[in-house]
């Protein structure tokens, strides 16, 4: 199995741990229905930045995300994550038990892990990791790559330049500002124009 992530998906959870510098941020990984053989990320949906809002906002946000994917015909494809503390890179064992659920549906379905020390205005090489499980159901290392890799990297960079970060909404939020859309189709545009 190999792993693309499109530059959408890419920006959206890079501007969603901006957006939230202090807190970890978890999301959604969504992407287009495939053999199996290759997983398509196109899109991040941004769920959540804060630990004690976890398991009801998630419930409610999935949901909500499954009914989306259906419309769209796209599929729940697993969850992204930043850490909270900026040199923790272990994997973040609610995102994974949220996953290994999500892979009773889709068993091709991964856990993106940000990493902190890699972000930046200037980042020169892509700032995740991406898992998967093995046959012992243990959580390891893929292989993946972002479209338009240099490209995607500078896009993302300016976008953090001119603080694009302060317009992302995740569900946590919409929750609280219900006219705010966590699907964030102005930063969907914003990607598609600059691209």
């Amino acid at each position: 199995m190999s792993v693309k992530v499109s530059p959408t998906a890419y920006c959206k959870l890079v501007l969603h741990s901006f957006r939230h510098p202090h807190y970890p941020v978890r999301g959604a990984l969504i992407a287009e229905k495939t053999d199996g053989n290759v997983v398509h990320l196109v899109d991040a949906i941004p769920i959540s930045h804060d630990v004690a809002a976890l398991s009801a906002s998630l419930e409610i946000a999935l949901v909500h995300i499954d009914e989306y994917c259906t419309q769209k015909k796209l599929v729940l494809a697993g969850m992204y994550f930043a850490n909270e503390v900026l040199s923790d890179m272990s994997l973040d064992p609610f995102t994974t038990r949220v996953t290994e659920k999500i892979l009773t549906q889709n068993p091709a379905a991964v856990v993106l892990q940000l990493d902190n020390t890699k972000l930046g205005i200037d980042s020169s090489s892509a700032g995740c990791s991406v898992f998967a499980p093995d046959s012992n159901k243990a959580w390891k290392p893929k292989k993946f790559h972002i479209e338009n890799e240099e490209g995607t990297l500078q896009m993302v960079s300016q976008a953090i330049q001119s603080k694009l970060y302060r317009t992302l909404v995740d569900f946590e939020t919409h929750l609280d500002s219900p006219s705010a859309d966590f699907l964030n189709p102005s930063i969907a545009a914003h990607v598609k124009e600059v691209n």
